[in-house]
């Protein structure tokens, strides 16, 4: 069967007439979930299908939704995760069909042409804004605090490590072996084994800094501006704090305390 891969679709669906041809002798399971359409109109979901899909030697049983859609049938995310494909060579057509189930790429050329032309703008660099830098004001008198680094668990420690040196490669952190100022990191763990290095500044630098006080605006505030406006665009930076350089005589106040 030949399947859209759509990644804005969490769950993976097939028609009612396939699931009749295809698919007549499984079970139609009961199901209160509810979908509906980009536009946002309602899809009539007749219940759920147990398949078994076979990939890369490995046999998993998956959930497909029957759905009253006369179309061909769409993966979603739910799919997507349990396939473990690299997508993303999929999605920008390196890969015309994967382990026997073909895939359509929904690019049209023309996407495909402002993906060659800006590649900077799509690759997986984190980037690093060039014509402002963020700058610290601390009040009067400050002293400097510096705290030990805390203890990692054994469990993650590796993956803490690599993402430490991670950054030291991509520029991102700078290695110090002395500092006046030294602020313990908290590791948070994210969806598939990664992690995020937070600093606990809270015990260090921000009770010893002076904060600019800006208001923010009302809902009604931002929907007055917008009044009128006709296109109206979404920007998503990845990792967007990590990409605004600290002056450098401030980088001492951010220095992390690691196990490292």
């Amino acid at each position: 069967m030949k399947f859209e891969v759509d990644s804005g679709s969490p769950v993976s669906l097939i028609g009612l007439a396939d699931r009749v041809k295809w698919f007549n002798d499984i079970t139609l399971n009961e199901t209160k979930v509810e979908l509906r359409s980009y536009c946002g109109s309602k899809i009539k979901v007749f219940g759920t299908i147990d398949v078994d899909v076979a990939c890369n030697g490995k046999i998993q049983v998956l959930r497909l939704f029957v759905v009253d859609l006369k179309r061909q049938p769409l993966l979603g995310r739910e799919w997507m995760r349990a396939l473990q494909f690299n997508w993303n060579d999929v999605m920008k057509n390196y890969l015309s069909s994967v382990n026997k189930i073909t895939l359509r790429t929904p690019l049209s050329g023309t996407v495909r042409n402002v993906l060659e032309e800006f590649p900077s703008v799509f690759d997986d660099s984190i980037g690093e804004i060039t014509k402002v830098q963020a700058s610290l004001t601390l009040k009067p008198n400050s002293k400097p605090v510096f705290l030990k680094s805390r203890s990692i668990p054994f469990s993650i420690q590796d993956v803490v490590e690599n993402e430490i040196n991670r950054m030291v490669e991509k520029g991102i952190l700078l290695k110090v072996n002395h500092s006046e100022w030294a602020t313990p990191i908290v590791p948070v763990m994210k969806s598939a084994n990664k992690v995020r290095l937070c600093g606990d500044f809270k015990l260090t630098v921000n009770k010893n800094l002076l904060v600019d006080e800006h208001p923010l605006p009302t809902i009604d505030e931002l929907f007055a501006n917008m009044a009128g406006g006709e296109k109206f665009s979404k920007l998503d930076l990845a990792q967007a704090y990590l990409q605004m350089v600290v002056r450098q005589e401030d980088q001492p106040i951010l220095t992390l305390n690691t196990h490292l």
